[in-house]
């Protein structure tokens, strides 16, 4: 079966083991493991707002995400869904609550229709035994996860909304880039950008009004950035 992963170009991979190599998460994993991991590979395809993995269901496998945009929420107490962070191809989801949690903490949502495979548990603690170097891709991605999470909760303590706008901006830039004009390759809702950003979508919408005014945005649904350097500056609050 052959897949289709999204990076620098496309790609097709004619085998599991070539998706797997991919996956930063697999780099440096023998041909022997990559046979073994690839026996237990599930292709899987999901449309927009459609859920990859459920928080609160038994955390029995992953994702390995090879095209399209994903977000990962949390339920609040009031039932309100928080957007935790995004994933772009390449990444791997549910990897912390599997090592760690009986169920899902958190959902995987796709949010452009998305290409991937999923991984039973097992296959990978299987395969945990044998190849040292898997044990430290985790935990470098476990680390990397964290480090993003007080990244964020440190820009929501420090950070008013504007700021906190201007640095998602960036974020998406940096994560999924932009096309020839400046134009943004991931196109989120308003309401999860708001979501995102810890904004109310009508705070949200002024705040972007405001950075086109000043030449800093441009573009209507579809969001361009006409000067990164301001937004940086914005981001940082700083002034120019």
């Amino acid at each position: 079966m052959k897949f289709t992963a999204q990076g620098t170009g496309s790609s097709t991979f004619a085998s599991g083991k070539d998706v797997l190599r991919n996956i930063t998460l697999f780099h440096g994993c023998n041909d022997q493991i990559l046979a073994r991991l690839e026996a237990g590979l599930v292709p899987a395809t999901h449309q927009s707002q459609e859920c990859i993995l459920k928080e609160g269901d038994p955390a029995d496998r992953l994702y390995c995400l090879l095209n399209g945009a994903a977000k990962i929420t949390r339920r609040l107490s009031g039932g309100e869904e928080q957007i935790i962070s995004l994933a772009r191809p390449g990444e791997v989801l549910g990897l912390q609550a599997l090592m760690h949690h009986p169920v899902f903490t958190s959902s995987a949502v796709a949010i452009q229709p998305t290409q991937g495979v999923y991984l039973s548990k097992s296959a990978l603690k299987d395969a945990l035994k044998e190849d040292p170097s898997l044990s430290l891709n985790i935990l470098r991605s476990l680390c990397l996860e964290m480090d993003a999470v007080e990244d964020k909760i440190a820009g929501l303590t420090r950070k008013n909304s504007p700021q906190r706008i201007a640095e998602a901006l960036l974020l998406l830039k940096e994560k999924f880039g932009t096309d020839e004009r400046g134009y943004l390759q991931i196109q989120l809702t308003r309401k999860d950008l708001a979501n995102l950003t810890h904004t109310t979508t009508s705070t949200l919408s002024r705040v972007l009004a405001q950075f086109r005014r000043q030449g800093i945005l441009g573009g209507g649904r579809q969001i361009r950035i006409c000067d990164p350097s301001r937004l940086n500056a914005l981001a940082n609050n700083a002034t120019r």
